[in-house]
């Protein structure tokens, strides 16, 4: 089964970002849905003992807003520069690099983060990261196709849009 853990805080604009995208996921087929608040320790827990886990967060690195990034936490550290938007000192980068070191990582780990920008007090995503928000749930969607076998209700018909890929541009998945 494929787990996958939406980081985030609805209430700090699009900082709820990875929240909203798999509260979208909760019907499709042979995935177990996890909203967490992104404190380190917690989020190791939640994939303890799992095979394949895909994160979901907001990061702020200077590209675009709804600029999508994709990392395999397996192949190599995640920067955790991009995460520092979170209401966090240890976030998903960090938690990760201490699995890592403990040997509690799992088989696959996925972490994909959209670039936001709106940080502040308040509720509900920019207007201008829903297409990107959809785009990235069909690549999930994909992802997770493409794993598992899965077939699941989970289409789009939304356009392609550049991913950063472990730091490389690219427009489909690895």
């Amino acid at each position: 089964m494929v787990k996958i853990i939406g980081i985030g805080n609805p209430l700090r604009s699009d900082d709820g970002i990875g929240r909203y995208i798999v509260r979208r996921m909760r019907q499709f087929p042979g995935v177990e849905i996890i909203e967490s608040a992104g404190e380190g320790c917690d989020v190791i827990e939640l994939w303890n003992d799992q095979d394949y886990i895909i994160v979901v967060d907001a990061v702020s690195s200077g590209n675009e807003p709804g600029t999508i990034h994709r990392f395999d936490a397996r192949a190599g550290q995640i920067p955790s520069g991009l995460f520092h938007c979170s209401t966090h000192t240890f976030g998903a980068a960090e938690a990760i690099e201490l699995a890592r070191a403990l040997g509690k990582m799992p088989e696959q780990l996925i972490v994909y983060g959209i670039e936001c920008e709106k940080f502040d007090y308040g509720e509900g995503i920019s207007e201008e990261l829903r297409e990107p928000m959809e785009a990235l749930l069909h690549r999930i969607a994909q992802e997770i196709q493409a794993a598992s076998g899965v077939r699941g209700r989970m289409t789009s018909q939304q356009r392609v849009l550049p991913i950063i890929t472990n730091g490389q541009e690219r427009s489909t998945l690895p």
